[in-house]
């Protein structure tokens, strides 16, 4: 009889990235294959001597490959998760996975004009049946079959787009999501300085995905309902974890007076501590509500700092962990 491929808890892991607030930016996030997953760092640290050493953190993508040996799916040029010819079980179960959805917005790769956050969460659904198609090499395989998602930034608003509004996931995709974890995530929208929360007519390459009034329309939520990071009992708390970063507000200043603040704010789009964790059930009048499990990272939250932090690496591993998924 032959052994299944699929090795629980190494199920392929979808990264999902943040926010890419300019043309050049989003030109430059499509140029890179692994969409900024694989950025490192260098960095002086003090040990417990009180001496300080050169500290180098691969990336979490690099350390994943090297610590649990998984891989990425390009080879020959080609990203095997898009080609519709692989056959059934042609990809490892130990895969990373890009979800490139900016190549729809690119002027290079898609229409190179804004794409709404519901086609970005249908595009996930997708994925995740291509990849269960692709590795899965018979039906033992396809019921034992599941997936990570991880999200930076807007990446998790993305994920609980795909989860929670059930005219963008299909269900049977939404079953196959073992356990999500997001870092720098706003699940409450983005708060500007001068202006409160982002208003609904900064449309700029799609700031108003921050707004709570959108983001109650693609999170499938209902009317008014406020807050709006909430699962609305889509899907169990206890298996998606947030990591938070420090306020952007204890970071230094670029700028002095209002206008410059406001200017920092709208570019940046920074999410507060307080933006960054989720309910797991509906919203009540009560206490003891369920909620996903929160970590705070003594770093800011922004794209240059959490994405290459050995913080995020390690968070993602414990939660794993102490889900009885890995061990180191």
């Amino acid at each position: 009889m032959a052994k299944n491929r699929i090795d629980p808890p190494f199920y392929p892991i979808i990264y999902v990235r943040g926010y890419a607030g300019t043309d050049d930016e989003v030109e430059d996030t499509v140029s890179d294959p692994y969409m900024g997953f694989n950025l490192g760092s260098t960095r002086i640290r003090t040990v417990w001597t009180g001496e300080t050493e050169r500290f180098y953190f691969e990336s979490p993508l690099v350390r994943l490959m090297k610590d649990f040996q998984y891989r990425d799916v390009y080879s020959a040029g080609l990203n095997t998760a898009d080609i519709d010819e692989m056959p059934p079980g042609s990809m490892e179960p130990r895969s990373i996975v890009i979800y490139r959805y900016y190549d729809l917005v690119s002027s290079v790769f898609g229409a190179g004009k804004q794409v709404a956050m519901e086609d970005f969460g249908k595009g996930l659904n997708k994925l995740i049946f291509k990849l269960r198609d692709r590795i899965c090499s018979d039906e033992a395989d396809r019921s034992e079959f599941r997936v990570y998602l991880v999200g930076h930034s807007m990446g998790g608003l993305v994920i609980r787009c795909f989860l929670q509004n059930e005219s963008v996931g299909e269900e049977a995709a939404r079953k196959l999501v073992d356990k999500v974890f997001t870092y720098a995530t706003p699940h409450n929208g983005i708060d500007l300085d001068i202006l409160g929360n982002v208003p609904a007519f900064f449309t700029y390459h799609s700031a108003d995905n921050f707004n709570r009034t959108r983001m109650r329309q693609y999170l499938g939520l209902p009317e008014g309902a406020e807050p709006v990071n909430t699962l609305n009992d889509k899907f169990q708390a206890d298996r998606f974890f947030c990591l938070v970063g420090t306020n952007a507000k204890t970071t230094p200043s670029r700028g002095a007076g209002r206008r410059e603040s406001l200017v920092h704010s709208a570019t940046v789009l920074f999410a507060s501590t307080m933006q960054c964790w989720l309910i797991g059930q509906t919203l009540k009048e009560s206490l003891g509500w369920p909620h996903a499990r929160t970590c705070t990272a003594a770093t800011p939250v922004t794209t240059a700092s959490l994405i290459r932090k050995k913080a995020t690496r390690t968070s993602l591993v414990f939660f794993l962990e102490t889900c009885a998924l890995m061990a180191c």
